[in-house]
């Protein structure tokens, strides 16, 4: 724009310029005009701006583009082009250009003007009258002054040409920000639009949750009749659906669903069935679609016939329980199955005895459970029992208050659709807990069955690699069947050998060896009877640390003779703390410290779990109403009772376990010592608790292998 308007202005003060006869133009200067032109005019809408209708300019360029390259004497990369020297003479640039290219000319030929003028003025000078040359001097006086006057206008203009320059960059700048500021706009216009779209969702699905609510409130109002004419249980076949109410046909229908996923659950457990992509994803299925079909339930019917429904169902269950208990003989089952009761167990008094269980045995194991089970849940029902009776008194008691309480029927219905969710949010809740709880207790039994069966591949590896072993020793002892039997022949040709050999070398000279052996004979009762009156401990000594004698008989591992040194525990001290008997051998000592630990953890997992569930006793209790203090107090009081009674007991088990560990290292030692000492060989007589010396050796090797075993 600023380019245009510097255009409009100063091209017509060129044209003056140029078109002034007596003004000493450079030829510099007009080429410096030429390029500036020519860099401007290859912009483009440049012919736009310059061209008038009718403007002639056939041959124009040409004769520029001659007159630079001839007159001016610009180089051939310097000449412009034939686009841009059109461009050059479109409007009133024609004109210029045909002027300059009239009387324009280089500095050469300018100089050979210049003298031929001088040269005719001088000539003219002479025949001209003085009048001539004042006109010509006035008016050069007047064109000078022109100029100065144009260059005042061009200085002016080159500030309001910044300033202009200067109010289109903030102008532009302003439209730039009006840009991002209807965008930002819009955006904000999008997202308003997305929270009122989905404001309006919410409260659709509100006013469906209302008008649920309101049906189901107005069932609530009517009474079912849940008695049949046959009593069914929930686990059994689909009972009549004409006589069923609806909502007891919903609840069944779930029960029965749950109970088949458990139930596969707990097939997949026993038979230990690799759980693969597709059992997974039909499991899940399943799971989401009894979810659905409990949400049925509970958007489909008011929570008092729900809970009815499932209290009719349960009492079902109750009575058909009762009835196959009170039509099982045990006693009976338990002779037909061949097994007896023992003291705390039952015993097969079958005559065949298998190495694995017999189907008998297990289904007495099952009945066992079963039983314990029951008598388990004897008490657990009368909770419940006593529970629910407490919980319909308090919500009673709670809608009695709140129709006192409540002004209005609307604020009631509302006060009693939010006690009814947050009683309904407090059973699903309850629920879902028992869900994890079963799925936890789930999973452990699935993990320890992948245990097992790993133990089992193991085993089967182990049985594997024996059999193997088994098949190899069988191969050796073949070859050293046949080895004895080569063997057996050469001994009986042996035999014979040393036969001639003992009756030519031996036999002959036994009546000259026999005085001497006499003599010999006496000298060794002799020595018997010396030997007899040494003490054997004075000379069985041990060099210990290289400075002192200990005899051997102290380091025996029971230390019959000697006290113990102070500060040293002996093996009777030891087995009378731990209550290891005396009677047993030394390899079975570590077996017992094995079961005292194992006591040991046994105790703190009872602890652990008594403080376990004392927790979640009293956070249960601290969930109830503020009436069962009282029964937080007695809670509270049989957990200090019990941790009065069981921490001490504990941690004296603990010490005495860690003091008796700390101790095992220095019987550890005493054994090492007593098993290596050389004097074990040279007591064959010596016995304790009927046994000598290589007896308890030959004990102990076999202890060892079948630990190792």
């Amino acid at each position: 724009m600023a380019i245009l308007i510097l255009r409009k202005r100063l091209i017509p003060t060129i044209i003056q310029i140029i078109r002034t006869p007596c003004l000493r133009i450079r030829p510099t200067a007009i080429m410096l005009i030429f390029q500036i032109l020519v860099r401007n005019g290859t912009r483009p809408g440049f012919e736009h701006s310059w061209r008038e209708p009718g403007t002639s300019m056939e041959g124009l360029h040409n004769e520029l583009r001659e007159w630079a390259a001839s007159e001016m004497g610009l180089p051939p990369q310097h000449v412009p082009s034939v686009s841009a020297s059109k461009r050059l003479c479109v409007r009133q640039c024609a004109d210029i250009w045909r002027f300059v290219i009239s009387h324009v000319r280089s500095h050469r030929n300018a100089k050979i003007i210049k003298g031929n003028v001088l040269w005719y003025g001088s000539r003219k000078e002479s025949a001209g009258s003085h009048k001539e040359k004042k006109i010509l001097l006035e008016e050069i006086s007047e064109l000078k002054s022109k100029l100065q006057h144009d260059e005042l206008k061009l200085k002016w203009l080159l500030p309001e040409l910044t300033a202009s320059l200067s109010t289109m960059e903030s102008n532009y700048e302003k439209l730039r920000d009006v840009q991002r500021r209807s965008l930002l706009l819009t955006a904000y216009l999008r997202k308003k639009e997305q929270e009122r779209a989905k404001l309006e969702e919410t409260n659709n699905r509100i006013e469906r949750h209302i008008h649920v609510y309101e049906e189901i409130e107005k069932k609530s109002n009517v009474k079912i009749n849940l008695e049949l004419p046959q009593s069914e249980s929930v686990l059994a076949g689909a009972s009549l659906p004409a006589l069923e109410p609806a909502v007891l046909r919903d609840v069944k229908k779930a029960t029965l669903m749950r109970y088949e996923f458990l139930k596969s659950l707990a097939h997949d457990s026993i038979s230990e069935s690799i759980r693969d992509a597709e059992n997974e994803k039909q499991r899940r299925v399943s799971h989401q679609h009894w979810l659905s079909v409990v949400e049925n339930v509970l958007t489909s019917h008011p929570a008092n016939h729900i809970l009815a429904a499932l209290e009719h169902l349960a009492q079902q269950n109750t009575q058909n329980l009762k009835q196959l208990t009170a039509s099982t003989d045990i006693h009976s089952e338990i002779e037909a199955l061949k097994f007896r009761f023992g003291k705390s167990h039952l015993e097969d008094v079958s005559e065949a005895r298998n190495m694995l269980p017999s189907v008998q045995v297990l289904m007495q194991e099952g009945w066992g459970e079963c039983e314990e089970l029951w008598v388990q849940q004897i008490p657990l029902r009368a909770r419940v029992k006593r529970r629910l009776d407490r919980l319909t008194s308090l919500v009673k008691e709670f809608l009695q208050h709140l129709s006192e309480k409540s002004d209005s029927s609307e604020n009631c219905q509302l006060e009693r659709d939010a006690f009814d969710l947050e009683l309904k949010y407090v059973i699903l809740k309850a629920f879902r807990d028992t869900l994890l709880n079963q799925c936890h207790a789930l999973e452990d039994e699935n993990s320890k069955k992948t245990k097992q069966k790993c133990a089992l591949k193991e085993k089967q590896l182990q049985i594997q690699q024996f059999r193997k072993l088994v098949a190899r020793k069988q191969e050796q002892i073949q070859i050293l069947i046949a080895g004895n039997s080569c063997s057996k022949s050469e001994l009986k040709k042996s035999q014979v050998e040393v036969q001639q050999f003992v009756q030519m070398k031996v036999v002959l000279p036994v009546n000259e060896m026999t005085p001497e052996v006499s003599v010999l004979y006496g000298a060794v009762d002799q020595e018997v009877q010396q030997f007899r009156n040494i003490s054997l401990p004075s000379l069985q000594r041990v060099t210990l640390d290289e400075l002192h004698r200990v005899p051997m008989q102290e380091l025996s591992i029971y230390r019959f003779d000697s006290p113990p040194a102070p500060g040293i525990y002996d093996l009777q001290d030891v087995c009378q703390r731990v209550t290891f008997p005396p009677y047993k051998a030394a390899d079975k000592f570590f077996m017992h410290l094995s079961d005292l630990k194992a006591e040991q953890m046994r105790l703190q997992q009872q602890v652990i779990y008594c403080t376990e569930k004392v927790n979640t006793l009293q956070q249960q209790i601290l969930s109830q109403q503020p009436e069962a203090q009282v029964l937080i107090q007695r809670i509270k009081e049989q957990d200090d009772e019990q941790i009065r009674e069981l921490v001490p007991l504990v941690k004296r088990i603990t010490e005495d376990y860690t003091r008796n560990l700390e101790q095992a290292r220095e019987v550890q030692r005493a054994i090492n010592d007593w098993w290596v000492q050389p004097a074990q060989f040279a007591l064959p007589d010596e016995r304790r608790y009927g046994l000598n010396m290589r007896d308890w050796q030959d004990r102990w090797l076999v202890a060892v292998k079948n630990t190792w075993a």
